[in-house]
């Protein structure tokens, strides 16, 4: 009897969690989510956007970000629309920066995508910047110099 009612317990806790989470579901529409999500093979991947509905199943909550359905158990961030763009700003510019050669390789072939990232660097508000390291501006501006050196 003991351990059924234990049993018991740990059933209704688990209700009680799985009922949170829908609720917690709910207030997630229009907010930014970042799912942590395990694929096919295995792998780990991140899913990011915002959240459009929620819609149940047996139950459970399933949140709709890019137009597919994803378990509320998948959920690791939510995160401002503020703190998204500025994030998705600085990876953009990262990447950017690795399609570059190293600055003593620098030639007037790579200047549309050195003004591009001075561009969106120079307009990054304070908050966006705090998302680069200082040694990413100090390499940017090694660029500036360089490809200005180079094209006059």
């Amino acid at each position: 009897v003991s351990q059924y009612a234990q049993f018991t317990q740990v059933s209704e806790v688990q209700a009680i969690g799985e009922a949170m989470n829908s609720m917690k579901a709910k207030d997630l529409v229009g907010e930014y989510a970042i799912l942590k999500v395990t694929g096919e093979n295995g792998n780990t991947d991140y899913i990011s956007g915002k959240v459009d509905y929620v819609t149940y199943e047996n139950e459970k909550a399933f949140l709709s970000i890019n137009g597919s359905l994803y378990s509320i158990d998948d959920l690791d961030t939510v995160a401002s629309e503020e703190y998204m763009e500025a994030y998705e700003l600085a990876s953009n510019v990262a990447e950017m920066l690795k399609s570059l050669p190293s600055v003593d390789n620098l030639t007037s072939s790579y200047k549309e995508t050195v003004d591009a990232i001075d561009e969106k660097t120079s307009n990054m508000t304070d908050y966006q910047k705090t998302f680069l390291d200082k040694s990413v501006f100090d390499k940017i501006n090694e660029y500036v110099a360089k490809m200005k050196k180079i094209t006059e």
